[in-house]
């Protein structure tokens, strides 16, 4: 059994109890955990609105092993993330980034990259309004961040460069294909043009700044996103 201390993002909570509150959090020291707040929902309570969804806080926790669930002491606000809870399409992007980090980290394994990431992706979501491809190049890069990243210098199959069109992206194989290469197996492909298998690999390892200075047409901005639904589809299992 230990205390410890730890910066946060909630990621969701539900009720427990009469006054409790279950709340799944991202920390930065032990990645994914489940903490019970205990009185968590009364009027008066001394976690205030720390435990609302999206805030950035700093937590106290008890790690009361070997139970898998922690106890929650104490959590004072860092950023309450106020202007996204204000706006239903901001709510949709960060409930989107939350959403994938819970459901590609295990419980327990910390991931400093994709606590920054995810730290830095609703940041971005309070202050801009290019949404949609802000949640594109946050699941690319939380990929990255979590071994999933796809290939896409290649066709994976015959390992010829994409000098060729047409190309298409394999969820199963996780990359590119060549069309020969693509023609020869019967799993589901998307279509990926060469611009967006560009503007993939720049979004992977671009600045924030710059990446908001590319110039990406709606029929990229598309493509991408079927790419991503994809691909996120098959690592996890499910649609997200």
């Amino acid at each position: 059994m230990s205390l410890f201390e730890t910066e946060a993002i909630v990621l969701k909570t539900i009720r427990l109890g009469e006054a409790d509150k279950l709340v799944t959090i991202l920390t930065a020291k032990k990645g994914k955990v489940k903490a019970v707040a205990k009185g968590a929902r009364r009027p008066r309570s001394r976690f205030g609105a720390a435990l609302e969804p999206f805030t950035h806080c700093n937590v106290i926790l008890f790690d009361k092993k070997p139970t898998v669930l922690m106890r929650m002491n104490q959590a004072d606000i860092l950023h309450p993330f106020i202007r996204i809870r204000e706006d239903l399409e901001r709510i949709g992007a960060a409930a989107r980034m939350v959403q994938l980090a819970s459901a590609i980290l295990p419980e327990g394994e910390a991931n400093p990259k994709i606590f920054s990431l995810l730290q830095a992706g609703l940041g971005k979501v309070e202050r801009n309004d290019h949404l949609e491809w802000l949640v594109r190049v946050f699941e690319i890069r939380c990929l990255k961040h979590a071994g999933y990243q796809a290939r896409l210098d290649h066709c994976l199959i015959c390992h010829n460069e994409l000098d060729a069109k047409p190309v298409y992206f394999s969820p199963k194989n996780g990359g590119t294909l060549c069309g020969s290469c693509a023609r020869t197996i019967s799993d589901p492909l998307e279509f990926v043009s060469s611009g967006t298998i560009s503007l993939l690999r720049l979004a992977a390892r671009m600045n924030w700044a710059g990446l908001f200075r590319l110039k990406a047409t709606p029929k990229m901005l598309q493509e991408v996103k079927n790419v991503m639904d994809a691909h996120l589809t098959y690592v996890i299992g499910r649609p997200l």
